[in-house]
């Protein structure tokens, strides 16, 4: 074989059993950017799903809702921009909306923020028996786990727990021990 052969054979497509009549078949082959993108999307897609189905869906019916005369229990009407006039002209609770928001913007943020930041500079500080304050500020924290737990506990129980009260009466048979 000469070395002239070998080169002619490296660079002609390679046919595979599936080709038709000796027509060459070629697998594609992505590039490494087009493989980043793709994992990309694979990966963002459970994130896309849930938007779409949880905030742009939603968001989107609102909109179209707000333009009918709907409650849950009849058809949509369409009535245009009704309800938008009600609103600004006719309805009380609106006016007062703006200012309650104003009112939770202007005081309460700043309020809780300067007293979060005054808390924590108060709970970094080198006092003797600081350590009992933060245990007293974070036992909220644990405790709600705590509850879980025995009320799971107390669900579960083999003697007395829902399950085995709902086993005596559906199957009459004892719970399970879990």
């Amino acid at each position: 074989m000469k070395p002239s052969d070998s080169n002619i054979a490296r660079t002609q497509p390679k046919t595979l059993p599936d080709s038709k009549a000796g027509v060459p078949v070629t697998k594609r082959k992505f590039s490494r950017r087009t493989k980043d993108n793709i994992a990309g999307y694979l990966f963002i897609s459970p994130w896309m799903i849930g938007f779409v189905g949880l905030t742009l869906g939603p968001l989107l019916f609102s909109l179209i809702a707000s333009f009918t005369d709907y409650n849950i229990t009849s058809k949509m009407n369409f009535i245009g921009f009704d309800n938008y006039k009600r609103m600004f002209t006719i309805d009380g609770l609106f006016r007062t909306s703006p200012y309650n928001t104003l009112y939770y913007v202007v005081f309460s943020v700043p309020l809780m923020t300067v007293g979060a930041i005054v808390l924590a500079v108060l709970l970094n500080q080198k006092v003797r028996g600081m350590k009992v304050f933060r245990t007293i500020y974070y036992l909220p924290a644990v405790l709600s786990g705590v509850a879980v737990y025995l009320l799971w506990m107390q669900m579960l129980s083999p003697s007395t727990g829902l399950q085995h009260n709902a086993g005596l009466v559906w199957n009459r048979r004892t719970g399970m021990a879990f």
